[in-house]
């Protein structure tokens, strides 16, 4: 259980903030711009969540899973990576190797594994597009387009981390945060081009394309 005592710390006052091994960095250490676009794309998903829900209760879309029949809700399955999200800030912030904290959660293959799985279930429902698929789609599936793109953003960040702290190396980043965050993108984008209700999909068309 994590409790949040107070919002309002002030620490970072002087343009320091604490890493999870208490260790103090500047805000522009490349660890923490990956951890604020981790942030950032759990709150686009939390969008994408609560248009998914508005649209179902107002009967404009399924209101639990696609008519493709996935089994598992869109709203649910995007939750569960939100989650995953959390669980990735909690290994970025811990720099590998700390002595003090052997019981920090990493990342690994079993999680990497479970979105496999849920991108496999997904990708079975969603029939292979002719060309590149235009973001949109309805209100929900758009969000989730946005929502795969900010996260693959925080991807890059946490490489970009990586080639300064080091990767998978003593002080620096689990390499399995960035290839989680490459396949929860892919899920992401799946997730939206099912959540998109049947004919309202867009396709690209290069100029002069009869496709």
């Amino acid at each position: 259980m994590v409790w949040l005592r107070r919002l309002a710390t002030k620490s970072g006052d002087a343009g320091e903030t604490g890493l999870g091994d208490g260790s103090r960095v500047p805000k522009t250490d490349p660890r923490i711009e990956a951890l604020g676009a981790i942030h950032e794309a759990n709150a686009a998903i939390g969008v994408a969540v609560a248009a998914w829900k508005t649209m179902a209760a107002a009967g404009d879309g399924p209101p639990t899973a696609h008519p493709s029949g996935v089994p598992t809700p869109v709203d649910v399955i995007a939750f569960l990576c939100q989650r995953g999200l959390f669980e990735v800030g909690t290994d970025l912030c811990v720099p590998l190797g700390d002595p003090d904290r052997p019981d920090t959660f990493r990342m690994d293959d079993d999680r990497l594994g479970m979105v496999d799985m849920l991108l496999g279930g997904v990708l079975e429902e969603v029939k292979p597009a002719a060309s590149f698929v235009i973001p949109g789609g309805g209100e929900a599936a758009a969000h989730l387009h946005l929502a795969s793109t900010v996260v693959r953003r925080a991807e890059l960040a946490v490489w970009r981390a990586g080639e300064v702290c080091g990767m998978d190396s003593p002080g620096g980043i689990n390499s399995a945060v960035a290839r989680y965050l490459n396949r929860l993108s892919d899920l992401l984008f799946a997730l939206a081009r099912v959540s998109t209700p049947p004919g309202d999909e867009v396709l690209w068309e290069a100029e002069g394309d009869t496709v």
